[in-house]
C-alpha cells in the first residue's frame, strides 16, 4: 500500500514549469540536494599555537526526510580521506545543525559540528568546528556554489504540447515515486476554489497536461 499523497494546483504548476524542489512533508524547507562548495576562513588551535588560513570545504546533502538531513562533510586540508557522514534536523528558524565523525587520510577521527543557514532553498552560509585530541579547527564560510544539483538531475520530464499549447508532465518510471515529484502510484486530490475536490488515481495516469 502506498501512502495517499495530496497536491494543490500550484504544486502541479510548479512541477510543470520548472521548480526543481517542491515542499512536501518529507522535505518541508525545500532544501536542494547536491554538493555545496565553499572557501572557509579557518582558525586552528593546537596546544598554545594558533594559525589562520583559508581552506576549501564541501557539504553534500544526500537526503531530507521529514526535516531529518543526512549528508557528508569534506575538508581539503585533511587529505583525500578527510570526509565523513553527518546528520541533523532542520530547525524552524531555517538553521540546520549537522554532526558526525570525519576521518583523515591518516586515520585520525575528528568530531565535526556544522551549522548552516538555509535561504532560497539552498545552504547559504555557516560555520563548523572540528576536534581531535589536542587540536581544534573552527571556520566560517559563505557557500560559493551548488556544484551538483541532484534535484535538477532527478526532475520529472516535461514536453511541449503543440496541439494544445500546454505542457505535458510525464510521470516518473519509478513506481515508488519520490518525495519531490508526483509518484506513479497513489491518489492525487485537487481542491477547487468552490470547495469541491477532484480525485485522480495516479496508477491509471500516463501524463498530466496543463493547458493555458
Amino acid at each position: 500500500m502506498y501512502k495517499k499523497q495530496t497536491a494543490s494546483i500550484l504544486t502541479i504548476c510548479a512541477l510543470l514549469f520548472g521548480s526543481a524542489v517542491i515542499a512536501s512533508p518529507r522535505n518541508p524547507k525545500k532544501l536542494k540536494l547536491g554538493t555545496y562548495s565553499a572557501t572557509a576562513t579557518q582558525k586552528t588551535e593546537y596546544l598554545s599555537t594558533t594559525t589562520n588560513r583559508e581552506v576549501e570545504i564541501k557539504i553534500k546533502i544526500d537526503s531530507v526526510d521529514d526535516g531529518n538531513v543526512t549528508g557528508e562533510f569534506i575538508h581539503s586540508t585533511l587529505g583525500k580521506g578527510g570526509k565523513g557522514g553527518i546528520t541533523g534536523k532542520i530547525e524552524d528558524s531555517n538553521n540546520l545543525q549537522l554532526k558526525g565523525t570525519l576521518t583523515s587520510q591518516f586515520g585520525d577521527k575528528w568530531q565535526v559540528t556544522l551549522t548552516v543557514t538555509i535561504g532560497d532553498n539552498q545552504l547559504t552560509d555557516g560555520r563548523y568546528r572540528l576536534e581531535a585530541r589536542a587540536t581544534t579547527m573552527t571556520g566560517h564560510f559563505k557557500i560559493a556554489e551548488l556544484e551538483d544539483d541532484d534535484d535538477a538531475q532527478s526532475k520529472p520530464e516535461t514536453v511541449s504540447n503543440n496541439s494544445t499549447g500546454g505542457v505535458t508532465f510525464n510521470l516518473p518510471n519509478d513506481k515508488t515515486g519520490s518525495s519531490d515529484c508526483l509518484p506513479k502510484q497513489g491518489t492525487l486530490i485537487i481542491k477547487m476554489k468552490d470547495g469541491s475536490k477532484k480525485i485522480i488515481d495516479l496508477s491509471e495516469a500516463e501524463t498530466i497536461t496543463v493547458v493555458p
